[in-house]
């Protein structure tokens, strides 16, 4: 089907009213979470599960669909479901394979996807530049052979995404899917599968030696020297929480301490520490919720008052983005080590089962 040239304007028009809809909505959630800055540790755990999708578009999926764990598209499902069904010998009556993919009826989830948009000059005096999909087939047989000068943009489309209790996929294979967490008897296995990592491959030394302070749970050394130490107090879970929060600071501050506010390394490394504890199945406590809350506060406060060449301009939006952007980027960077050393330390079933949980949305 041909369109003419004011359907595709008008089609282009409402996309791009779409889109600066779902802008705003996503800056409004975020104005949501400065107003009561406890509501981050929930992102952050949300954001734990899409950390392959960027920040705007895990706030997207969080506002759609909040209980949201396992997203894709609906060939990714279909494909998906496909695969799962074959692996497990599920068959219908006749022999055939059933389908596993999205529901008949259901409504997907708006994100943003990168597109690559290649653009002809079509005439070089007045600067004037049209779509390759909108150009005649003469102006592309020209741009082809150089005739005609292109050039390719970055732009970012509407795409959508489904949740997978969405599919018919049977909730039973669920795990062969997607991470579902430890159970909390694991905690300190984990806890030294995470120390070996850290050790082995950033050469830091970890020691639990401090005695001298009750509230003082850890430190890491991020300028001359590296090193973190714990609390010798510390209980099972509690050692892998604090763990993770210096690692968080290891991984994005060490020897870069005055680039950013005290606040702000904070912020990042309890949005790390959270992401790796949702990721491992371990509810945020209270502790590290008002800590997290307590530094975002000293952190808005901060730069009201400074106006520095790095935040002046920034909005609150932006601040936060880039806050979780560098959170998200040092998670992304470790998890998959970090996964493989704690399955070394986890019970040899679970890390068997573990291998299957590997599949990208």
């Amino acid at each position: 089907m041909k369109y003419s040239n004011e359907s595709r304007k008008q089609f282009s028009k409402d996309i791009q009213i779409q889109k600066e809809k779902l802008q705003k909505e996503i800056e409004n959630i975020a104005l949501n979470y400065t107003d009561s800055p406890k509501k981050l540790a929930e992102l952050a755990a949300f954001r734990s599960k899409f950390h392959n999708y960027s920040f705007r578009n895990a706030v997207l999926i969080y506002a759609q669909n909040p209980n949201a764990s396992f997203v894709g598209s609906y060939a990714k499902f279909k494909e998906l479901g496909k695969e799962i069904a074959v692996e497990n010998n599920e068959y219908d009556e006749k022999g055939n394979i059933p389908y596993f993919g999205v529901k008949a009826g259901q409504r997907g989830m708006k994100i943003f996807v990168p597109a690559e948009i290649t653009y002809i000059c079509v005439d070089k005096v007045n600067n004037e530049w049209i779509r390759m999909s909108e150009a005649t087939a003469q102006q592309k047989s020209a741009a082809k052979i150089g005739t005609l000068e292109t050039k390719t943009e970055l732009t970012f489309r509407l795409g959508t995404v489904f949740d997978i209790s969405q599919t018919a996929i049977p909730s039973k294979y669920y795990p062969q899917v997607y991470f579902m967490g430890y159970n909390s008897e694991q905690h300190a296995q984990i806890y030294e599968g995470l120390k070996a990592y850290i050790e082995n491959e950033l050469n830091c030394p970890v020691t639990v030696g401090i005695d001298n302070s009750i509230a003082l749970r850890g430190f890491c050394y991020t300028g001359s020297g590296v090193g973190i130490a714990l609390n010798k107090r510390l209980e099972d879970t509690q050692k892998l929480s604090t763990l993770s929060h210096e690692l968080g600071h290891f991984l994005m501050h060490r020897g870069n301490q005055n680039a950013k506010p005290s606040a702000q390394c904070e912020i990042e490394a309890d949005i790390y520490n959270i992401m790796l504890e949702s990721h491992f199945g371990i509810e945020t406590n209270d502790i590290r919720k008002a800590h997290l809350a307590g530094s975002y506060r000293q952190y808005l406060k901060a730069i009201s008052e400074t106006k520095s060449k790095e935040n002046g301009d920034k909005s609150v939006f932006d601040n936060l983005e880039t806050i979780f952007s560098n959170a998200g980027r040092a998670f992304d960077e470790s998890i998959q080590k970090i996964d493989s050393y704690a399955n070394m330390y986890v019970p040899k079933m679970i890390a068997e089962t573990s291998e299957e949980y590997e599949i990208e949305a």
